[in-house]
């Protein structure tokens, strides 16, 4: 009797059903999302914790909403000079394209960029010996690898407004919390660029527990 009732209410309120399948697809769905990210979280506080330094962020005030703000490159010298800073980083950032269209964010950094973020751009010991070997080498995210089927020691170059920007591929990084961003060297994005030695943010570095 209770299977014929079953049987009943499918033929007779089909829609019912449906819209329930769909809810209980998409509930498990988010919760496999959730549980994904918060996979991710765990993992990326994981290596946060190994990093024997904290990040103090220098950054300019927006006063233009037009303008880029900036710093000079040559503040990093009174910035080193502030009792208990282990060491001072710089970056300047840029937005891009990949030839498949798809955004991406060129970061030019320091020389110890990759040594000091394993939290953010997390990278063998190899990879980052050919980053700094190699002035037009790049470290890429998995989302912009996968996107274009790029490999270790391959070319490929970025579309931006000042014309295609050109890189090889050092490493890349798929366990950080960003997608689809790339890592230059500072001077060769600053050289394309036409910057003028001006960065966007400082990264003052000093021991945890100060």
């Amino acid at each position: 009797m209770r299977i014929q009732l079953i049987l009943w209410n499918l033929r007779r309120r089909p829609w019912r059903h449906a819209l329930i399948g769909i809810c209980v697809a998409l509930t498990v769905g988010v919760m496999i999302g959730f549980f994904s990210a918060l996979t991710e979280l765990r993992a990326f506080l994981a290596r946060a914790d190994q990093n024997p330094y904290q990040r103090l962020y220098v950054k300019p005030r927006f006063l233009s909403s037009s303008a880029q703000p900036s710093y000079p490159l040559a503040l990093k010298e009174e910035l080193a000079a502030v009792p208990n800073v282990s060491e001072v980083r710089w970056v300047v950032f840029a937005d891009a394209q990949s030839p498949d269209r798809l955004p991406a964010i060129i970061i030019g950094g320091a020389e110890t960029e990759l040594d000091r973020n394993p939290d953010l751009f997390p990278v063998d010991a190899e990879s980052i010996a050919r980053w700094k070997s190699d002035r037009q080498g790049a470290v890429i995210t998995g989302g912009i690898a996968d996107s274009l089927g790029l490999e270790i020691g391959e070319a490929s170059e970025l579309i931006t407004p000042q014309g295609p920007l050109a890189f090889r591929v050092s490493g890349i990084s798929r366990e950080g919390p960003f997608p689809r961003r790339i890592v230059l060297h500072y001077d060769y994005v600053d050289r394309f660029f036409g910057s003028s030695g001006t960065v966007q943010d400082f990264r003052v570095l000093i021991p945890k527990g100060i």
